[in-house]
């Protein structure tokens, strides 16, 4: 007897949103290094939960910055466990799904709220290490992902 439809598309999108946890750590610490090296001033998820709820005190901001960053690279890993063939889900179609996953938010959503210009008008140091770490998201996620069959 086979697994029921629902159980199949809860377990591939709760493997890809833990894999989605563990990529977004991973381009997260990058992020950091980014800042620390001077590439980018602020963030973009502390500059996205300013734009939404200005006037927050730091530590409230910078709290729901990274909770919220952690809830949609899982989320984006969810996406991918269910669109991604379980035996394609490698670096490469990771790299591919983080890229368009930068590319909604940074030439999409973010520059239509006006929360941030469109990449290729933003800051170049932000811009490229956005882009980098979307694709180090990627690739971790597609490795994490990957079918063990």
């Amino acid at each position: 007897m086979g697994k029921h439809p629902l159980h199949t598309v809860l377990a591939k999108s709760l493997h890809g949103a833990l894999a989605g946890v563990a990529a977004t750590a991973a381009m997260s610490a990058v992020m950091g290094l980014a800042k620390a090296g001077g590439l980018m001033k602020r963030q973009p998820p502390t500059i996205i939960v300013e734009s939404f709820f200005p006037g927050w005190e730091e530590p409230t901001r910078n709290a729901v910055a990274v909770l919220s960053h952690v809830g949609y690279g899982a989320g984006a890993g969810a996406v991918y466990g269910l669109v991604c063939v379980p035996t394609n889900r490698n670096s490469l179609t990771g790299a591919v799904y983080g890229a368009l996953v930068w590319a909604g938010g940074y030439e999409g959503w973010l520059p239509w709220l006006n929360i941030l210009p469109p990449a290729h008008h933003d800051a170049r140091g932000r811009a490229l290490t956005m882009f980098t770490v979307h694709l180090i998201y990627g690739c971790v996620l597609g490795t994490l992902s990957r079918s063990k069959r």
